[in-house]
């Protein structure tokens, strides 16, 4: 299942690289964790969508 998982994410453009989005309003960023299974894998490509290399 992990296989899967990479084949998703790699497939949507997220190449392992650091994701970071921004905290609220302020000009802070954080750490976006990858997914740790394939469903948190479907819905982090749906929520970071702009992040990956295809946006």
């Amino acid at each position: 299942m992990q296989w899967k998982k990479v084949q998703l994410l790699v497939s949507r453009g997220f190449l392992f690289y650091s994701v970071h989005k921004r905290r609220g309003q302020s000009a802070a960023y954080e750490l976006v964790e990858y997914p740790k299974t394939f469903v948190e894998a479907e819905i982090f490509v749906q929520t970071y969508k702009t992040y990956s290399e295809f946006a």
